[in-house]
């Protein structure tokens, strides 16, 4: 029997919407796949075009990017390299 991978909500504050990403997806691929419009660039994490603040846990898919440890420690994020790990809500 296949296990269904756990969905976590993800709460996009400034619009109010609520998406149900799958454990480990991409946030910002997963937020245009449902329409939601977000600014970014390089996909890569390495110009900063997406960052934006959140709460609750994220995973980054590389640890070659463009973000300061304090601003880490700050809540930053860039949704472009970011996996949800759990429930989040974010500024978008």
């Amino acid at each position: 029997m296949c296990k269904t991978k756990t969905k976590w909500p993800v709460i996009f504050s400034l619009s109010g919407t609520t998406l149900e990403i799958p454990d480990g997806g991409y946030l910002l691929e997963n937020a245009q796949e449902a329409g939601i419009e977000m600014v970014y660039d390089c996909c890569e994490g390495v110009c900063g075009a997406c960052m934006t603040y959140a709460k609750g846990p994220v995973e980054f898919a590389t640890e070659d990017h463009c973000l300061t440890p304090e601003q880490v420690n700050n809540g930053q994020i860039l949704t472009c390299i970011s996996r949800v790990r759990g429930p989040l809500e974010i500024e978008e």
